[in-house]
């Protein structure tokens, strides 16, 4: 479904802050408030579902086709290296604080952790949005055709 409204629309960067909005707001949805987890739950599925099937598409609109292997092999280099780090950090945070099922309060530092490290993710999709405009972005006349061919 995400990726049929990002075809339609080709609207890629607002959609993509949108979706990594969503995920710092779920994790302080239930760390901090009494709100049922199902209402973080569907936020956290709608933003793992949404951001993928806008990063990808937009990909190829921004990374000139000459570059666009490159970009893919380094956003998933990216992505495996920050689940991996963000697994040890979670790990060692919850080491620290003693989090148990008898200490649920020290899972606060690892909710916390993910999510100021997701909100910085929305920064930088935010930013995103901001450097390529909220207009439409057609792929055969996407930035890298307008750039001279030039990827960032």
């Amino acid at each position: 479904m995400f990726g049929w409204i990002c075809g339609k629309t080709q609207r890629y960067a607002p959609l993509l802050a949108f979706g990594a909005m969503l995920l710092p707001l779920s994790l302080a949805i239930m760390a901090w408030t009494h709100a049922s987890l199902w209402i973080g739950t569907v936020l956290i599925g709608i933003s793992y579902s949404l951001v993928p099937a806008v990063l990808w598409p937009f990909c190829r609109v921004i990374v000139s086709a000459e570059r666009f292997g490159l970009a893919l092999g380094l956003i998933t280099m990216t992505q495996n290296a920050g689940i991996a780090g963000a697994n040890l950090m979670a790990g060692a945070l919850n080491d620290r604080f003693a989090a148990s099922a008898a200490n649920p309060a020290g899972y606060q530092p690892m909710m916390l952790f993910f999510c100021l490290a997701s909100f910085a993710g929305a920064v930088f999709a935010g930013l995103l949005w901001r450097s390529v405009g909220s207009g439409r972005h057609v792929p055969e006349e996407g930035l890298a055709a307008s750039a001279g061919g030039v990827s960032p």
